[in-house]
Order: C-alpha cells, then structure tokens, then sequence
C-alpha cells in the first residue's frame, strides 16, 4: 500500500494540438502515484515546488482551504 500525492498548480501549461494549434485543455494538476513511504511524500512534494508554483485555495466559502496551499495526499491500494 502506497501514497498518491495531487498538487494543483498556478500558470498551467496549455495544451494544444500540434497540427492546428487548438487549446485542447490546461494541465493545472499533477498527481505522483505508487510512493512508498510518507516521508518518500515530503521528498516529491519539494521537488515539485522546486519547479512549480503551488496554488492556494481562493474561495472565502471554503474556509478549509481559504489561503492553504492545495496539496492533497491519499492512500493506495
């Protein structure tokens, strides 16, 4: 039984068709899946901020995540 670490991220790449150059869609999350170890989790979580910018939740209704990095970590099975 492993860890899937979903982060989501500001300034997503866009994703276009090669041939028309058409927006398909924006990649604004990625998922690390089948991670050992919780602290396997923490190594992962800062090589990703190393290259991206994390986004913090940015609806006052949802106090919960208001102003908190979105970083969701869940077990495998």
């Amino acid at each position: 039984m492993g860890y899937r670490l979903t982060v989501h991220i500001d300034k997503a790449p866009i994703i276009k068709e090669a041939k028309t150059e058409t927006k398909i869609g924006i990649q604004n999350t990625i998922s690390v899946r089948n991670i050992p170890s919780r602290a396997q989790v923490e190594v992962e979580l800062t090589r990703l901020r190393e290259k991206h910018t994390i986004s913090k939740g940015k609806n006052p209704k949802k106090m919960h995540k208001y102003d908190k990095e979105l970083i969701y970590v869940s077990h495998e099975k």
